[in-house]
């Protein structure tokens, strides 16, 4: 299952169209730990997150992505599919 997960993640990221990010992010909520967001382009002060999901919740990963772009002055863009339910 993970293989199936993993392949609709990399299926929306190509739909959206986002440059595939690996650098690390400091989270801002537990800064013991780090975040890789899906896209990063620091030139533009951009983050984006692709969730191919039927279901999204407000998880602790949007709120430190959200909570990071406001502390550097970015955008966060979340995409989702059209039938999501937030």
């Amino acid at each position: 299952i993970p293989s199936v997960v993993q392949s609709m993640g990399q299926n929306g990221e190509i739909l959206a169209g986002i440059v595939k990010n690996t650098q690390r992010i400091p989270s801002v909520l537990d800064p013991s730990r780090y975040r890789i967001p899906d896209q990063l382009l620091r030139s533009q002060r951009l983050i984006s997150e692709v969730k191919n999901v039927a279901n999204l919740s407000f998880t602790r990963q949007i709120r430190d992505y959200m909570a990071y772009a406001q502390q550097e002055g970015c955008t966060f863009e979340l995409f989702v599919r059209e039938t999501t339910r937030l």
